[in-house]
């Protein structure tokens, strides 16, 4: 039997697993009050609050409507603040905020983004329109006109949640001078400090973010602000400067005010020619936002108008969306966004397609990936080659995988899906290069400590970042410790851990300032033994010279009598796609059209891995979150107003809802992935991005009816066994 002890397991892991570790809730800050805010329970609607029962309670210290927080005097969704207590203990803020007294003036609404804009949202922009994107090339008309089979439908997207067990939380102080520090969860930090900023009137410089020992979990939950949260505990805190103020969210606020993932509308028709070949697509996307503006709208958008032409290969392409503003719940960023979205509804029309066409999905996947991803000139990656790496390690693994205990039946229906998924690491074409910093630092005990700006959110990050500076240094990982991160003492670096860019951008910005440290140790050792720094050499934690002499890192600490300590750098002008396909088998009973997920199997080429537990664990665990986006819950929305928002009516993906699940990590032969210095791609975006398709496809393949809407619920499985809607 094999004993690992917590001194074999990463500092964070401890922290978590322990109970040590603080989330942003886990603080006691001294002198800390405590905020509840009184949310609208209309989507539209001018909007007074009685604040008088309020404000005689005891221990309330501040009770303030829209107009005190610096709002004007109407809400825009169901959750949108109406008014907000500031009280000394949790308890007493929220008894206050229950006697507050609301009078609401209904105002019309808008829940459809199809519908006529007869109702003006934001001034800025003419018919709720926040965004339009087009692309095309060839004549998709005339190809769809020559195809030999062409398919047509329409998909929508669903509306999952995002419900981490560390709920949103900040403690913020406003100083005498208007500054504002903040301790919240963030996973870009400058980003969210500059989002936040903006929202509430002051330079960057004046707002001073730290994040919590412990970030919460995010899947792009965090990466910057909410407008419903950490802009109202600012204007809040200003009404008690000095004071640290407490805001957060209840278990129903997390699901129902927390932005969910964007529901999209796709109309899409697709042609090819006798043998399978991808003549032509033409997509339309219409993405319903909610009420408040982002640039969320930008990222999906996007990513809906170009992941496609990454993965497949097509001469005619017409791609037109919009995203529109309505007082439904407020969407904005999940894990791939964007991406999620377009390869579920692409991956299940190719998938039809091609057995229209009569050609094997598999096959027909295989003949039309590209061979070089169209997003971006600079965007590299060859589709092809790694797709078909990926499939046939996907098809081995099933093979010599144990067969699952479940037999077919006339009622139970087995059937194999397969898709594609890709997402891009970094945001190197996004945004004229992608730039990270890092600084490293040896400690007076020979340990070293490295600041980043990206925090580790669950996925693994912080391993990846000892893993590289302990390599360059030649130390064990655990002598490697990562800083607290603060807007005050970070290097700047404007994205943080989001977009898949940290193994792709930050690591190797980590790797720099880790070599660079290395020449600074050697140059100390150098100058006070009298001998070159390019004749000593540094191995397993010692500098050594020619001549037998050597010194460990903490004599070099002794030795340079003050802080020894070096900076990195890296930028990115590209942002490669990580390619894989997922392998499912379904059963789908024919009587009840319930879907049970028996098997999967995720293979997907990352280039260089730096941890393979790390990385097969995010394969596991990108499938479990793409099950949930085919299977799942999701908010549900009627009339604009969410129902109940109760954690415990989520069908969340739980261990028995998952089934035997194998991550397969691929090294495609001549890929950048092949080389000995080839760069670390991310692996948990990506992978979630082809499960979906896969079940949906799947499904199909079991009992012969092509869903169109996510998630998949029993009744609409059964209602195309029914009554086939789509032919």
């Amino acid at each position: 039997m094999t004993v690992t002890t917590t001194q074999d397991w990463p500092a964070e892991v401890v922290a978590k697993i322990t109970g040590r570790g603080r989330y942003p809730s886990d603080y006691a800050v001294p002198g800390c009050r405590y905020a509840s805010v009184v949310r609208s329970s209309v989507p539209h609607a001018e909007v007074s609050a009685g604040l008088a029962a309020a404000r005689a309670l005891p221990g309330v210290l501040v009770v303030a409507d829209r107009a005190d927080l610096g709002l004007d005097g109407v809400v825009r969704q169901v959750g949108d603040v109406v008014a907000a207590v500031v009280a000394d203990s949790q308890d007493a803020a929220d008894r206050a905020a229950r006697a507050i007294e609301v009078d609401y003036r209904a105002l019309p609404f808008v829940d459809d983004p199809f519908a006529t804009a007869s109702v003006r949202i934001d001034d800025r922009f003419e018919d709720n329109v926040v965004r339009e994107v087009t692309r095309s090339h060839g004549d998709v008309e005339a190809a769809l006109a020559a195809a030999a089979v062409t398919y047509a439908a329409e998909y929508v997207t669903g509306r999952p949640v995002h419900y981490n067990l560390a709920r949103r939380c900040c403690v913020v102080t406003v100083d005498a001078d208007g500054g504002v520090d903040i301790l919240t969860s963030a996973d870009a930090p400058y980003f969210a400090r500059h989002e936040l900023a903006v929202a509430v009137g002051l330079a960057d410089d004046d707002v001073r973010l730290t994040v919590s020992e412990l970030p919460t979990s995010s899947f792009g939950g965090r990466t910057s602000i909410n407008p419903l949260f950490e802009p109202i505990a600012v204007r809040l805190a200003r009404l008690c400067p000095g004071t640290p103020v407490r805001l957060a969210f209840s278990p129903a606020e997390e699901l129902g005010v927390s932005h969910s993932r964007h529901p999209v509308h796709f109309a899409l028709t697709a042609g090819c020619d006798a043998g399978g070949q991808l003549t032509a697509l033409k997509v339309r996307a219409t993405v319903d936002h909610g009420p408040f503006p982002s640039f969320v709208t930008d990222v999906v958008l996007s990513n809906c108008r170009d992941r496609a032409l990454d993965l497949y290969a097509v001469d005619h392409y017409d791609f037109a969306g919009r995203a529109v503003l309505t007082h439904n719940p407020t969407a904005g960023e999940m894990r791939g966004i964007g991406v999620t979205q377009i390869l579920w509804a692409v991956g299940v029309h190719l998938d039809e397609l091609a057995r229209r066409a009569g050609v094997l999905p598999e096959r027909f996947l295989l003949r039309n990936a590209t061979t070089k991803a169209a997003s971006q000139e600079k965007v590299v990656g060859d589709a092809s080659a790694t797709v078909r790496a990926c499939l046939d390690a996907a098809r081995a693994a099933a093979a010599q995988a144990d067969a699952v205990d479940h037999e077919e039946t006339a009622s139970c229906r087995h059937g194999w899906g397969v898709a594609a998924g890709l997402h891009t690491s970094g945001l190197g074409t996004f945004h004229g290069g992608d730039a990270s910093a890092a600084t490293v630092r040896l400690l007076e005990g020979g340990d070293v400590e490295l600041a980043v700006a990206a925090p580790d959110s669950g996925q693994g990050a912080a391993a990846a970042y000892r893993a590289v500076v302990a390599e360059v240094l030649d130390l064990v990982p655990g002598r490697v410790r990562l800083s607290a991160i603060s807007t005050q003492t970070s290097p700047y670096d404007r994205w943080g851990s989001v977009a898949s860019r940290g193994a792709y951008v930050v690591a190797p910005a980590a790797a720099a300032a880790a070599r660079a440290l290395r020449d600074r140790v050697l140059e100390v050792v150098a100058a006070h033994w009298g001998v070159r720094a390019a004749d000593l050499r540094l191995r397993e934690s010692r500098v050594h010279a020619h001549d037998g002499r050597s010194i460990d890192l903490a004599g070099v600490a002794a030795l340079a009598g003050a802080p020894v300590e070096a900076a990195g750098t890296h930028t990115s002008e590209q942002n490669p796609p990580t390619y894989g396909v997922c392998l499912v088998q379904v059963c789908v009973a024919a009587d009840t059209g319930v879907v049970r997920v028996l098997r999967g199997i995720s293979a997907y080429d990352v280039g260089r891995v730096l941890d393979e537990t790390q990385c097969r664990g995010q394969l596991v665990g990108a499938f479990a979150m793409g099950w949930e986006y085919a299977l799942g819950s999701q908010l549900a929305v009627d009339a604009a107003i969410p129902g109940p928002a109760d954690p415990y009516d989520f069908r969340f993906a739980h261990m028995e809802d998952l089934p035997q699940v194998e991550g397969v990590l691929v090294t495609t032969p001549g890929s950048a992935g092949d080389a000995p210095d080839a760069p670390a791609r991310g692996i948990g975006t990506p992978a979630i991005v082809s499960v979906a398709p896969a079940i949906c496809n799947a499904i199909r393949d079991a009992v012969g009816v092509r869903v169109h809407r996510l998630p998949v619920s029993a009744e609409d499985v059964l209602r195309e066994l029914l009554e086939p809607a789509h032919g």
